[in-house]
């Protein structure tokens, strides 16, 4: 509604109907028995970076029992929440990616205020909730990266990327964990410092402003980055994360994602063929 506004009235819109919301909890089922049997730690039910559970979030105008009130927004999210944890096996825990608010103004977005900025009570309310029902490890995040991707994925090369992202998802992922302390919160975004990003985490751990600490980017160029930092207290620079977001380039393509900078041998020529199309 809000792109419709400016003068998008060519933009695509999918309806997804009651019946085929009501639906997706079974396939949650089917899944988290899957990978119970498959023999995986946990089960991750995303809600957040406006895929289709956190899209629910914010539908305020929404007609029906997936729209409208807080009850009725988080409806779909709970559902598969619940199904999730009635068929994860007993060795298999249950977490979820929640935006914490989508940062951008409400009532087209979740979590904030009319100027965009953020309102966690219906987060809080959220967290609250998620905690009764034994889900006992959330990984924050913040906003849409296919329409604003500085917000959770700070851009290494900006001038203080630590005061134009990382703060923001320091400063909420710290108001959160300590409104729930006994709930471990991991904060994200930390890919952006490369070999500085290590030291940051130990602070913020050090600190309260979080349980855990993950990296994502990182994880896919220097998958060693943590071992070189414990011998020898930093990582190598020369193989962190750019934060160029080629590596999400990949998965948009639908193809494999990796660092076609860090790993060219393996990436670059999926890179070429996938996202460049480039036929030689």
């Amino acid at each position: 509604n809000a792109l419709r506004e400016k003068g998008k009235e060519d933009l695509e819109y999918i309806t997804a109907s009651d019946d085929y919301c009501k639906a997706l909890s079974d396939k949650y089922e089917k899944a988290a028995r899957l990978a119970s049997d498959a023999g995986f730690d946990g089960i991750d039910v995303k809600c957040s970076h406006g895929y289709l559970l956190n899209e629910f979030l914010s539908a305020y105008d929404r007609p029906g029992i997936y729209g409208g009130c807080f009850e009725n927004r988080t409806r779909l999210f709970f559902e598969c929440v619940d199904a999730a944890l009635a068929n994860a096996g007993k060795d298999t825990f249950v977490t979820t990616r929640l935006n914490a608010c989508d940062c951008f103004p409400h009532p087209f977005g979740f979590g904030t205020d009319k100027n965009g900025n953020p309102d966690l009570r219906e987060t809080k309310q959220i967290i609250s909730l998620l905690a009764g029902k034994g889900v006992g490890l959330i990984n924050l995040t913040l906003g849409n990266p296919y329409l604003i991707p500085h917000i959770n994925r700070p851009c290494r090369n900006a001038p203080e990327p630590e005061e134009t992202g990382l703060r923001r998802i320091r400063d909420i992922t710290g108001e959160l964990q300590k409104a729930f302390p006994e709930i471990p919160f991991v904060i994200p975004g930390l890919s952006c410092l490369a070999e500085k990003s290590v030291d940051y985490a130990e602070t913020a751990l050090k600190e309260g402003v979080c349980s855990l600490a993950g990296w994502g980017r990182m994880t896919l160029c220097y998958p060693d980055f943590y071992k070189d930092w414990l011998r020898s207290g930093k990582p190598d620079r020369s193989k962190c994360c750019l934060a160029c977001g080629k590596c999400t380039e990949l998965m948009r393509a639908g193809t494999v994602s990796g660092c076609p900078v860090r790993d060219k041998d393996v990436y670059l020529p999926l890179y070429r063929k996938e996202v460049m199309k480039c036929t030689q």
